[in-house]
């Protein structure tokens, strides 16, 4: 997954983010019906150790649940400590809060 390091960035529409450094920890990872796909859910840490109020699912690069070879790929498990971003909306109407986890490979990279 690739990331812009300004402090700010748009995602769609006229919105503005803030950028705060932190990681992700995974603390579940539970497959799904389809037996493809599993719902991965995480705790994000802030640079100053604050925690975010509650836990989050964490997506692959096509905002669908991860696979078991995107998982594998990254080598995500339970307790995997990820650095990555939490963007927190300054300006506009889009979803108020996104994470970035640069270091996670796309499932089609090599």
């Amino acid at each position: 997954m690739s990331i812009h390091s300004p402090k700010e960035f748009r995602v769609g529409g006229p919105c503005e983010y803030e950028y705060h450094p932190g990681v992700g920890r995974i603390v579940s990872i539970n497959p799904l019906p389809d037996g493809k796909r599993f719902e991965v859910s995480f705790e994000f840490y802030r640079e100053d150790n604050s925690r975010e109020e509650r836990t989050h699912f964490l997506y692959d690069n096509h905002f669908q649940h991860p696979s078991r070879e995107f998982l594998e790929k990254n080598n995500i498990t339970v307790g995997k400590v990820i650095p990555g971003y939490l963007m927190s909306i300054t300006k506009g109407t889009c979803t108020p809060i996104l994470f970035s986890f640069p270091r996670l490979k796309d499932n089609r990279a090599p």
